[in-house]
């Protein structure tokens, strides 16, 4: 298909999706501002159109995102013993399976599922924008790549609302169920112990993020860690077997240029996060874990980037951002307290729906019923 076709298919989606949350919005009008978190998500009939529209983009699609082939040739071949792909994704594999059914059913009900937990996880106030910042950052284009890893992150995005309540029990619930999708996710219930009180400060988190941002553009710091874990597989000879997983970083620190746009552009969004978190955490102290999270997501994403290994538990992290982003312009925007911090908002928002159109000349889409015979 063309490139046009492609835009009409990914903008079309995004406006549809806006249109059908920001009604549900409507229809959830609260009495108070302060209220904002005082809604969680009764998904009505508005929010069930949206979520099948995703579902279905997701799931009909036609060799879009790299595992696509993989994953067609795992439905088709009928082995479902268990081995590399987990539980939850292998079952409902091989149900559609011993009902006739299609792998762009399994691909469906994997991206319904995983949208369902993502839309119950946003204050309904938040909801547009949130998925406005999910669509723009990539994060929906990588639920067509990461299919498993990303119906993780629903289950792992919905239960982290438990953690200020400190209902234990159900966050780690929800973390086995993403487990079962993607084994990585297990341990994400370690974040129950992470004092989230003691850890915040704003500005001694935005000193530690511009100097990890700094390293990561240094080739030669980077470089340390892998020769780091070199010379201790000298004398711990196991290590070495992960030696492999390094290897990229020497690509990826030689070719990182501050005159990468994307990279300064998330930096700069870092920051933007991190300054307003005061305002937010002070008005919405619930806020706290989510900042934690992606602080540590942010920190280690600099510190470790371009190790393949580390980067699969801390995409899990960084997946926040969409969130603290609707969170900070959402307040910003409605308070007007700022001159600057308005503006700023308003540039983050062209710039994200930019770069979505950017993703889309590099993403082409074609349906599989066009195609696959």
């Amino acid at each position: 298909m063309t490139l046009a076709f492609s835009y009409l298919v990914y903008t079309t989606l995004l406006f549809s999706v806006l249109f059908f949350t920001y009604f549900a919005k409507k229809k959830h009008r609260l009495s108070s501002h302060d209220e904002l978190f005082a809604d969680n998500i009764n998904l009505n009939f508005s929010h069930f159109i949206a979520i099948i529209f995703i579902a279905f983009i997701v799931g009909y699609r036609y060799e879009v995102g790299t595992d696509w082939y993989s994953y067609k040739l795992y439905f088709e071949n009928g082995i479902f013993k268990e081995g590399k792909i987990e539980f939850g994704y292998r079952i409902i594999n091989q149900i559609i399976y011993n009902l006739n059914g299609k792998y762009t059913l399994v691909f469906f009900i994997v991206s319904f599922i995983s949208w369902y937990f993502i839309f119950k996880g946003f204050p309904n106030k938040l909801l547009p924008l949130g998925l406005y910042f999910l669509f723009c950052d990539e994060w929906f284009f990588f639920s067509t790549n990461g299919v498993r890893q990303f119906a993780a992150f629903g289950f792992f995005f919905y239960a982290i609302q438990f953690l200020p309540q400190r209902k234990f029990k159900k966050f780690l619930f929800w973390i086995f169920i993403a487990g079962l999708f993607h084994r990585s996710a297990w341990l994400l219930s370690l974040i129950c112990i992470i004092p989230w009180s003691k850890l915040y400060h704003r500005n001694t988190w935005m000193i530690v993020y511009i100097f990890s941002f700094l390293f990561s553009q240094n080739a030669t710091l980077l470089k340390i860690i892998p020769l780091t874990f070199s010379t201790l597989g000298q004398f711990i000879p196991f290590l070495n077997v992960y030696l492999l997983y390094f290897e990229s970083v020497f690509y990826n620190a030689e070719n990182i240029s501050i005159l990468n746009f994307g990279i300064v552009f998330r930096a700069l969004v870092a920051i933007y996060i991190l300054y307003y978190s005061k305002i937010i955490i002070d008005k919405y102290p619930n806020t706290k874990p989510y900042y934690v999270i992606f602080f540590l997501g942010t920190i280690l994403t600099n510190v470790f980037i371009g190790i393949p290994i580390l980067s699969r538990f801390i995409i899990y992290l960084t997946f926040f951002r969409p969130f603290l982003l609707a969170l900070s312009v959402y307040v910003i925007l409605h308070e007007k307290k700022h001159k600057f911090a308005v503006i700023a908002s308003y540039a983050i928002i062209l710039t994200f729906f930019i770069l979505f159109l950017y993703i889309i000349s590099i993403s082409p889409y074609n349906f599989t019923f066009l195609n696959d015979h």
